[in-house]
């Protein structure tokens, strides 16, 4: 979907309110391309973001 997972990140956050981790926090060579999740917290919590990333994703 990108290799600037720094801006992928940034918009997702301004457009739905869901924080991901942009790839290049942990591989500043090859992280671009990637993005990194963590599931913490209540189980409707972690639904309601995955609902709203893929409604975003299309």
């Amino acid at each position: 979907l990108t290799t600037d997972s720094l801006s992928f990140c940034s918009k997702l956050l301004n457009d739905t309110g869901v924080a991901i981790a942009p790839g290049v926090d942990f591989d500043t060579v090859r992280g671009g391309a990637n993005v990194r999740l963590s599931f913490a917290g209540p189980g409707s919590d972690i639904e309601e973001a995955l609902h709203r990333i893929g409604a975003w994703l299309g």
